[in-house]
């Protein structure tokens, strides 16, 4: 009986340096576990992070665009005030120097209509000519 407790000693240690691996295997792997788990909610918080980045930079974008069509609005029509004023401008010099209505649709390229008038309120000394 004695040769069969000696023959078992040895298979018992190694039983017991066996199921001592496996807990630190298993140990291991739990730790490997929590640190995936943790990475993993570090990146959703990210990516959280980055689609609200995201979102603004597209909110700030469309609202740049819309500035900018705004102040290319304000650019047209002050050009068209400045054009205008300048015609008139012409117009007057012209009436001024004696133009007719018909030299001030060629000269200044406004209409017929706008020629008469201005010649109209010139001679009555209310317009752009007085």
């Amino acid at each position: 009986m004695n040769s069969w407790l000696l023959m078992l000693i040895p298979f018992s240690l190694l039983l017991l340096g066996m199921v001592a691996l496996s807990y630190l295997i298993l140990k291991k792997i739990a730790q490997t576990r929590r640190l995936l788990e943790q990475n993993l909610e570090s990146e959703r918080q990210w990516q959280q992070q980055l689609i609200k980045v995201l979102s603004q930079m597209q909110q700030d974008q469309f609202e740049m665009r819309r500035q900018v069509s705004q102040a290319l609005k304000r650019d047209t029509v002050t050009e068209s005030r400045e054009a205008g004023t300048m015609t008139y401008a012409q117009a007057s010099q012209l009436l001024r120097m004696g133009a007719d209505p018909a030299e001030l649709v060629k000269s200044c390229g406004m209409s017929e209509a706008e020629a008469r008038l201005l010649t109209l309120m010139a001679s009555r000394h209310t317009g752009p000519a007085s």
